[in-house]
């Protein structure tokens, strides 16, 4: 059992790491700081469906469930965004502002 858990979160880790890096190559289309920080804010925007300016965990799972569907990938949604959401929310709020969902 063990190894079952700490293959899931191996995997869970694997999708915020390919979540981060679709993030940061949309982002870093854009040439100098202000145009990145721009182009980082229309990706979190696109996520935040309701325009309140936090994501939350609903709108985070919208996003994993429309990447995982478009990778063809097996990976348990429910799962995923857990583990991606939790390791963004570094203020534990349940949800996500900007600075949580933009941060290394």
């Amino acid at each position: 059992m063990k190894n079952k858990l700490k293959h899931h979160g191996s995997l869970g880790f694997l999708v915020l790491l390919m979540l981060s890096t679709t993030y940061n190559v949309v982002a870093d289309s854009h040439k100098n700081g202000n145009e990145n920080l721009s182009g980082k804010k229309k990706y979190f925007d696109r996520i935040d469906v309701d325009g309140n300016g936090i994501i939350d965990k609903t709108e985070f799972r919208g996003h994993v469930a429309g990447w995982i569907e478009k990778q063809g990938s097996n990976l348990n949604i429910d799962r995923t965004t857990e583990n991606g959401f939790t390791r963004r929310d570094s203020d534990k709020s349940g949800d996500l502002d900007f600075k949580e969902f933009s941060a290394p």
